[in-house]
């Protein structure tokens, strides 16, 4: 029940807000059609040439009117909030950072291991010299 439901909301909605919708007056395009082959011999290829790119007009305007794909329609599209709450279920992380903390004691001393050290600056100072 659900499912045909569902589906006939579907049809309901596509045919009134998109132009599929137009597909519904293919029955008057048959119609208009039988009535121009009554008054004249005239072919389907000219009978849409006539309607739907020359634009002649031949009396019968309001009937042109109604054929499908005639008139240019705004559709528009609305949006449904609903207040219902649905929690998803969400996937715990797979990957996690590690922090790893090494104590001053485990990590090698730079200024120990290194083969170059800084200059070493050495100087006196003379009793002598005044350092006013």
């Amino acid at each position: 029940m659900k499912y045909s439901l569902a589906i006939f909301l579907f049809v309901i909605m596509v045919s009134t807000q998109t132009p599929l919708g137009q597909l519904l007056k293919l029955p008057i395009l048959i119609e208009h059609y039988l009535q121009h082959e009554r008054r004249k011999e005239i072919s389907v290829i000219a009978f849409l040439v006539e309607h739907y790119i020359t634009e002649q007009n031949d009396g019968d305007f309001p009937e042109d009117q109604q054929l499908p794909f005639k008139q240019n329609t705004i559709f528009n599209i609305c949006y449904a909030h609903s207040h219902f709450f649905y929690p998803l279920q969400t996937a715990p992380a797979l990957i996690k950072e590690k922090q790893f903390v090494f104590s001053d004691t485990n990590s090698k001393q730079q200024h120990l291991s290194g083969i170059f050290h800084p200059p070493r600056i050495s100087f006196t100072i003379n009793s002598s010299q005044n350092l006013d």
